[in-house]
């Protein structure tokens, strides 16, 4: 074996740990960067079977992520169907013309929120304090929001879905203002403002 002087062999191990720790950084880094794809088509996976098997009860038959993929832009599709969220700040929606205006589900059209309830939480997405259609409490009971339990990125969250597609839309937080205190924290990408032919006539056209 051969023998190194004294610093030369301080300076020699002193290399090895380094390259030991920029291999274990590389590893930590592929590895979160897998994990985060796997998450991503685990979700997509889920929503289709939900959506299949009745389990969250969206109103739609499913589609399958070939048809999606065409309906929507690549960046749309990761939102809703893959579960990604925008860079805060990045997101903007079409301004409406009156509080009564509404903003409905890029994928299938359903009416979700409503103008007036939009409120700037500074957070950097777009934020409701109830859910279109809801009572005074703003809850998603009986509207076209539904929300599910999120454990992902060792959080317990809230959820937030369209009903009848099973587009992921954002979360819904408990830190909003009055009087429902609630905070939709929605993705622009998953939202589009419904034109008043559409809520009326139920048109369900996709961009």
């Amino acid at each position: 074996m051969l023998r190194l002087p004294g610093r030369l062999a301080v300076l020699a191990a002193l290399g090895s740990c380094s390259l030991q720790r920029l291999s274990r950084s590389r590893l930590v880094s592929v590895s979160r960067a897998a994990q985060s794809v796997c998450q991503r088509r685990s979700l997509w996976t889920s929503l289709a079977a939900a959506a299949a098997d009745g389990g969250d009860s969206f109103a739609e038959p499913p589609l399958t992520e070939a048809k999606w993929r065409a309906r929507l832009t690549p960046h749309q599709f990761a939102v809703t169907r893959l579960g990604d969220t925008e860079p805060a700040f990045s997101g903007r929606l079409p301004a409406a013309s009156s509080a009564s205006d509404q903003y409905g589900c890029v994928c299938c059209g359903a009416a979700l929120f409503r103008a007036g309830d939009k409120f700037d939480s500074g957070s950097g997405w777009p934020s409701f304090t109830a859910a279109a259609g809801s009572g005074a409490d703003g809850l998603p009971r009986d509207t076209n929001v539904m929300t599910r339990r999120d454990t992902s990125y060792g959080m317990v969250r809230e959820e937030t879905l369209c009903r009848r597609c099973g587009a992921h839309l954002g979360h819904l937080f408990n830190d909003g203002p009055p009087p429902t205190g609630l905070r939709y924290c929605i993705n622009a990408a998953a939202l589009t403002l419904l034109d008043r032919e559409a809520e009326s006539g139920g048109n369900d056209d996709r961009p």
